[in-house]
């Protein structure tokens, strides 16, 4: 099995001007496979949304187990988790005009799955709230968590 983690600067100088300007906040925000990045390192992207739509893509891996896609909001990156029993397979793509190029797969735990997005996403809005900063992102990001069954 490979080691999955979700790469979050909320201590950068960029995140801290991020918050106090307002909107949709940008950071660096990228996977870590092993000592890989996808798609780059640092890729600056937009969290809040980004790990909302990956928590999503967590609750109908589980409850259908069919492959979910995972976009990033910036640029043509993409990942698709396939669960097989504990397993969860990742696969990293490449949009292109005409087709999708793989970059790439990995296989982790679906514990360690869930976590690293718990994790991600914990630590985010606990770092949102020490600034309080809210929006109806954050609270729908708040929300989607909230609906992660435990393990």
């Amino acid at each position: 099995m490979n080691n999955f983690s979700i790469i979050l600067d909320t201590s950068s100088p960029r995140f801290l001007k991020e918050i106090q300007a307002g909107g949709n906040i940008l950071c660096d925000f990228h996977i870590r496979i092993d000592q890989q990045p996808f798609p780059s390192d640092p890729w600056l992207d937009l969290p809040v949304i980004v790990l909302t739509w990956w928590l999503k893509g967590y609750l109908e891996l589980i409850k259908t187990n069919v492959p979910v896609e995972n976009d990033l909001m910036n640029g043509p990156f993409l990942f698709v988790s396939r669960l097989a029993g504990d397993k969860v397979t990742l696969t990293f793509w490449q949009r292109t005009v005409v087709d999708k190029i793989e970059m790439g797969s990995a296989d982790t735990t679906l514990h360690e799955y869930r976590t690293e997005l718990v994790r991600a996403a914990e630590h985010l809005l606990n770092e949102l709230d020490r600034h309080s900063v809210s929006s109806p992102d954050i609270s729908n990001l708040r929300r989607v968590l909230n609906s992660i069954p435990m393990l």
